[in-house]
């Protein structure tokens, strides 16, 4: 993310922490953007196959409270919980600074955004899932002055793809496309059309992949030459 916004109208903050309390941890990322901030949450939590596939609704529910809204068990928060909270540090009675950088009292558009390392994140329904649980513990009354959209989740998938974009449009941009291309969140990032702004490579992003791909196949075919292999690959990708 860091990478991904520099030389961009965007600011990224890696583990926000209060200047009044370095102790706590307000989220996992920040972006700001204009008069709009994105809070973010990263859960690298896997699910259980037999909890995914199973097709015990009740159980992959409990699955999906513990993981990304609050374990009953430790009393540990999770994501929805976190940033709920985080808006409440960041913008309530009592806020605090995060950075002398960020004029908070500018902001007027807040996302919440919540990227898993499963694959479950980026399914249909999950954002409106875990919105309905931000609405139980969120007093959006209470923040008038914002307009805080409802709960976004993706894969950390998506966002990677998304990133590509960050040098014409903005987090906040694409987030805000897809809640007004699909108010409801039910369909998942990399579903939405984007129009000009259309799924393209993240050309950093590609650059590392390729240098695991040729590390790969050093391993696993020795004898191969991996920049031929890569050229093969590609040629092949375009034809499909």
């Amino acid at each position: 993310m860091r990478r991904a916004c520099a030389g961009t109208q965007s600011q990224f903050i890696a583990d926000p922490r209060p200047l009044d309390n370095p102790n706590t941890q307000i989220c996992d990322g920040i972006v700001v953007s204009g008069d709009s901030i994105v809070l973010m949450e990263y859960k690298s939590a896997m699910f259980r196959a037999d909890t995914k596939y199973g097709g015990n609704y009740l159980a992959l529910g409990d699955e999906i409270t513990k993981k990304f809204v609050h374990d009953r068990e430790s009393k540990d928060k999770k994501g929805v919980w976190q940033l709920s909270d985080a808006v409440q540090i960041l913008f309530g009675p009592n806020a605090s600074k995060v950075n002398p950088e960020i004029a908070l009292d500018n902001i007027k558009n807040v996302y919440l955004y919540i990227v898993t390392l499963d694959s479950i994140g980026g399914t249909i329904g999950m954002s409106p899932f875990l919105n309905t649980i931000l609405e139980e513990r969120l007093d959006r009354s209470a923040y008038s002055k914002l307009h805080i959209r409802p709960l976004f989740c993706s894969d950390i998938e998506a966002l990677e793809v998304a990133t590509g974009y960050f040098a014409r449009s903005s987090l906040p941009q694409i987030l805000e496309k897809w809640f007004l291309t699909n108010p409801s969140l039910a369909a998942p990032l990399e579903a939405i059309d984007f129009g000009r702004l259309s799924w393209q490579t993240n050309d950093w992003l590609r650059v590392e992949w390729d240098s695991i791909f040729r590390s790969t196949v050093k391993i696993l075919f020795p004898d191969k030459d991996p920049d031929d292999a890569l050229a093969e690959a590609k040629k092949r990708g375009k034809r499909s």
